[in-house]
């Protein structure tokens, strides 16, 4: 998420705001029944020598003889490993056949409403357009109202906008009052033309941002909302 960005206003002045995120709540303690702290640990339940696709591969697929080799050896069960605890740990890729993957290629595979994905798509690494070396965005001019965008944008993400110096007040304080009066939002986008997306970290995911404003008094509120999605009436069918 990038600390600062900049920005375009109506009269071609180069603004330069912070990105705060909300908020998180109160961090959650767990504590045990006479009030002490207990200690989380990671067990070992099994392996990938013992796991149901292994005992199939190594005693058929029959019911019957895997439940047999169950009863007589307990091959589901790593003696030497199990409840034993992890400490530092590693994620990696398996292939199908539980080896190793030491090197993969990264596709981008798109859904549809029902769920079906298309063809893979080679992987394109998203610059972020947002943040202190990128470029400032542009002034859009594009307004919507409130009420459309809700209706047809997901809204997946805030951010609050807030000046850095006197200038920036003034510009953003002014702003927010017009959104405010007007009951709309301003669409944010990047690049020369105004029509790219906001990456807001290298390899990020692309929005597609809206300006809120809110005034009271002498104070501001300027809320970035993210969409990643547009939002489209369910199909009810044709008509009888």
């Amino acid at each position: 998420m990038p600390r600062s960005l900049s920005l375009i206003d109506d009269h071609q002045r180069c603004l330069r705001v912070r990105c705060v995120s909300r908020r998180g709540g109160a961090q959650l303690r767990y504590t045990t029944s006479d009030g002490s702290t207990p200690n989380a640990a990671r067990l070992i339940k099994t392996t990938t020598a013992t796991s149901y696709p292994a005992l199939q591969q190594a005693y058929g697929t029959k019911p019957d003889a895997l439940a047999q080799a169950l009863i007589d050896a307990d091959p589901e069960v790593p003696l030497e490993l199990l409840g034993g605890t992890l400490d530092a740990s590693r994620l990696v890729a398996l292939s199908a056949d539980h080896s190793v993957l030491e090197s993969g290629q990264v596709l981008t595979v798109h859904k549809d409403a029902d769920g079906q994905a298309g063809p893979p798509e080679s992987y394109q690494a998203q610059a972020a357009t947002t943040g202190a070396a990128a470029a400032p965005l542009p002034w859009t001019g594009r307004r919507h109202l409130i009420d459309n965008v809700i209706r047809r944008h997901a809204l997946v993400r805030k951010l609050q906008l807030r000046h850095d110096n006197d200038a920036s007040y003034d510009a953003l304080h002014a702003l927010a009052q017009d959104l405010h009066s007007s009951g709309e939002m301003l669409e944010l986008a990047s690049g020369e033309t105004a029509d790219g997306p906001l990456v807001l970290s290298q390899d990020g995911k692309p929005y597609t941002g809206f300006l809120e404003g809110r005034v009271d008094g002498s104070t501001y509120r300027l809320v970035l909302h993210l969409s990643d999605a547009l939002l489209h009436a369910a199909s009810t069918g044709d008509a009888s």
